[in-house]
């Protein structure tokens, strides 16, 4: 049977289930704690924090110290699912959720920038940090 595709923060959670090293990829995961996000941002944040000052935690652990939280479900699903790539695919599927996530915080900005520019146009500085911004786009 074909898994059902899973959403990008929730695709995170079941990688690092599945590779917990993975959380040494991710810098500040706090930062990401002001996006409009799916309810599972929260999980994959403390879990991000969790691993990158206990990095020696394995799946066991973290089912462990989910244990009796409102969490405990949705992580007992996601270790079941199967990401269907090859161990070497799991780390760049995982940059590619970083990727997102951080675009997602420039994306406003950038927006608000990108509209100005069009009506009255940028300062200087305005142009320097829509230049930056647009990077992504």
């Amino acid at each position: 049977p074909q898994q059902p595709a899973l959403l990008p923060v929730r695709k995170g959670i079941g990688l690092l289930l599945h590779d917990p090293g993975l959380a040494k990829l991710a810098n500040d995961p706090a930062r990401w704690k002001q996006l409009e996000s799916p309810k599972e941002m929260r999980l994959f944040i403390d879990l991000l924090e969790l691993l990158r000052t206990k990095p020696h935690l394995h799946v066991g652990a973290l089912l462990e110290h989910w244990r009796g939280t409102p969490d405990e479900e949705q992580l007992a699903e996601l270790v079941k699912w199967d990401p269907l790539l090859p161990a070497d695919g799991l780390e760049a599927e995982f940059r590619g959720i970083l990727q997102r996530l951080d675009t997602q915080l420039v994306e406003p900005r950038w927006q608000e920038l990108h509209t100005k520019l069009q009506q009255i146009g940028l300062t200087p500085a305005e142009k320097v940090e829509y230049s930056e911004l647009a990077a992504p786009h």
